[in-house]
């Protein structure tokens, strides 16, 4: 695995808009992806090796997917290899992110509330997430 900085993903993004791989729809086969961001994955090692290498990769596929949303683009992930999703697959996209945020924000509560009153800082912890809860409530009414 080789060490990718952030600089050399942005070229790699700016490279792929070159070939034409950020239009939307289209189809990245997923080995040429990772060799491009500099993820090989070895035929046999230990699974601590394999871990590493997963997560290796997937920091930098999340470094990609921040610099197409910026973008208004969407890096799916499709049984190991990549797809750019259509403008029309943005708002089940979106809801999804609604979904993940409303969950955290609930199991933050759930914490906040069942947290030894002495935790340093809790209440005003609390406090947010009541109100994040609260604001979110309003607005889809």
């Amino acid at each position: 695995m080789n060490k990718v900085s952030n600089n050399m993903l942005r070229k790699i993004v700016e490279h792929m808009e070159q070939m034409g791989w950020t239009d939307y729809g289209t189809y990245i086969n997923g080995d040429d992806l990772r060799r491009m961001i500099g993820i090989e994955y070895p035929e046999s090692g230990s699974r601590r090796d394999f871990e590493q290498i997963e997560l290796a990769e997937l920091s930098r596929i999340e470094f990609i997917r921040s610099i197409l949303l910026r973008k208004g683009k969407y890096l799916l992930r499709t049984n190991g290899d990549f797809r750019i999703a259509l403008p029309s697959e943005h708002s089940a996209i979106i809801e999804k992110y609604m979904r993940a945020a409303k969950s955290k924000l609930n199991r933050a509560i759930i914490l906040g509330r069942n947290s030894p009153p002495d935790a340093n800082g809790i209440d005003h912890a609390l406090i947010r997430a009541e109100m994040m809860k609260s604001q979110r409530k309003r607005g889809s009414t």
